[in-house]
């Protein structure tokens, strides 16, 4: 419906004209009431929504057979790369701020999957919203955004209790991500310590537990 255009609640009619491509469609009031519930208790939502998107990564995951980035993930790591990004706003809205660039607009931040060469070009796994005031070194919002970016990975990246398998995954961050706040808490997730960067003249600069690379290590 967004795709298409849509603003309102009411604009779900649009889809109610193809229901053997579209399915079966909840009532105007019903999405009202959820959108109202949403609103009232986003953290619920968020749980919703990191559950569903985990169950529909891991059913495309599967279809993809040996394309698939959970089953190549034994033997190489998947990696997710953590960045800000800036996008910018020609009008006011909700949460908009100047920027470190003398811009106007937002600030997400976002964790995506790489899957190599010669797979697909990788995937957005989430994004943080964000003003456009918002740092890019935020300790805070480099380990929540890691954290809802790992709760949609398909269940085969988890051990039988639940716990992140430390080996299937390599994080990549620039310098913006070497707080020792966040080296710790990924440290506390995995059996290794993060996390070399590299700073803008291409030289590779150390971290706890770097290789002598110094480009990369698993999380």
């Amino acid at each position: 419906m967004l795709a298409a255009g849509g603003e309102h609640v009411a604009d779900l009619d649009m889809l109610r004209a193809s229901p053997g491509l579209i399915g079966p469609l909840p009532s105007n009031p019903t999405v009202s009431r959820f959108l109202e519930r949403t609103a009232a208790n986003p953290e619920l939502f968020a749980y919703g929504f990191e559950t569903h998107s985990r169950e529909l990564r891991s059913r495309v995951w599967d279809a993809a057979a040996k394309r698939s980035p959970a089953g190549r993930a034994a033997a190489e790591p998947l990696i997710i790369d953590l960045d800000a990004t800036l996008v910018t706003s020609r009008s006011d809205k909700e949460n908009v701020a100047g920027t470190y660039k003398v811009g106007y607009g937002f600030a997400p931040y976002v964790p995506s999957c790489d899957d190599g060469a010669g797979y697909r070009n990788g995937e957005v796994l989430a994004a943080l919203l964000r003003p456009g005031n918002a740092t890019a070194n935020s300790a805070d919002d480099h380990i929540r955004v890691f954290d809802v970016a790992t709760a949609q990975l398909p269940e085969t990246f988890f051990d039988t209790g639940g716990a992140l398998q430390s080996e299937k995954i390599l994080v990549r961050t620039d310098s913006a991500g070497a707080s020792r706040k966040f080296l710790w808490h990924l440290h506390a997730r995995g059996r290794s310590s993060p996390c070399p960067t590299r700073s803008r003249s291409a030289r590779p600069t150390r971290s706890i537990g770097s290789t002598e690379k110094g480009t990369r290590s698993r999380l």
